[in-house]
């Protein structure tokens, strides 16, 4: 019982002493200071690429990725977009869109709806150091019949009373 004290004590002590790793040990997030959810999604002595993901999307962040990710590895790794459930009263479309950084302003390089970028034949961008990606999810909410029925029964009853009005204006 004695052995294993001592061998538990040293192991206790062995950790202790020894520095532990953390993700800002790797790459460059070491010089980051910021409050906003960092992702590291390579392997130490790999080239890397820094890219924000902005909107509706489960994770969103600064995500430092191996170079050579595209825009549909990026989106998976900030969990894909956040699509609430279709519904007939709501009308909803989801754009994707890439915005890079050339000289000193930032553009639009890449936009295309949610529906045609999971159907597009064609790969998607390859992202570059500074590029965001916005998810944009807007909703619409469609006019129904009931929308519509106390408009139609106001104008309906407006129009009724301009009748009696008129009719009994006729009236000696």
């Amino acid at each position: 019982m004695k052995q294993f004290s001592t061998f538990a004590l040293a192991l206790v002590m062995a950790g202790g002493a020894a520095t532990g790793a953390s993700a800002q040990a790797f790459g460059r997030l070491d010089d980051l200071r910021t409050n906003a959810s960092v992702f590291v999604y390579s392997r130490p002595g790999e080239a890397t690429t820094r890219v924000s993901v902005w909107g509706a999307v489960r994770q969103t962040g600064l995500f430092e990725v191996t170079e050579g990710t595209d825009l549909g590895g990026i989106l998976s790794l900030a969990g894909g977009p956040v699509v609430p459930p279709r519904t007939e009263e709501v009308r909803q479309t989801t754009t994707v869109r890439l915005y890079r950084t050339e000289g000193t302003a930032r553009r639009l390089v890449y936009a295309i709806s949610l529906d045609s970028f999971m159907l597009a034949p064609q790969a998607p961008p390859v992202l570059r150091e500074g590029d965001v990606v916005e998810v944009d999810l807007r909703q619409k909410r469609v006019r129904t019949w009931r929308d519509n029925l106390p408009l139609v029964t106001t104008a309906t009853a407006a129009l009724i009373a301009v009748l009696q009005v008129v009719t009994l204006a006729k009236q000696p």
